[in-house]
């Protein structure tokens, strides 16, 4: 077993690339947890059972946390317009979430988000 693949860490600060999308955020983090080379294969190979896992797990993150309204926005960050401050924080936390992780440690993951979406997040 791979430590990077069992525990996942959210950041208190939410650094991303501001021209990236939201799916195309979720993209990254799934290629990077488990190998854009691997997902590859398994697209062009017809077993991608691996591969289908990651983005069930992607959708479920994505419609989870609320964030389907805005997939195909900007993240954008400071100097760049795009989601909300609260919807930044979703993806950040999204980001580790998408793949198989048993355990999840995050500092202060409720920063900038409202008391409903906390509770939802955190049950």
């Amino acid at each position: 077993m791979i430590l990077q693949n069992v525990v996942s860490y959210v950041g208190q600060l939410d650094n991303h690339a501001a021209f990236l999308t939201v799916q195309e955020t979720f993209d990254f983090a799934a290629d990077c947890r488990i190998g854009k080379k691997k997902r590859d294969n398994n697209e062009n190979d017809g077993e991608g059972e691996d591969n289908n896992n990651v983005d069930l797990s992607e959708n479920l993150t994505i419609d989870g946390l609320d964030l389907a309204v805005c997939r195909n926005t900007y993240v954008g960050d400071a100097n760049n317009r795009g989601v909300s401050g609260g919807q930044r924080r979703r993806v950040t936390l999204g980001e580790m979430m998408v793949g198989q992780n048993p355990v999840a440690c995050a500092d202060e993951v409720s920063t900038g988000l409202d008391a409903a979406v906390t509770y939802e997040i955190s049950r």
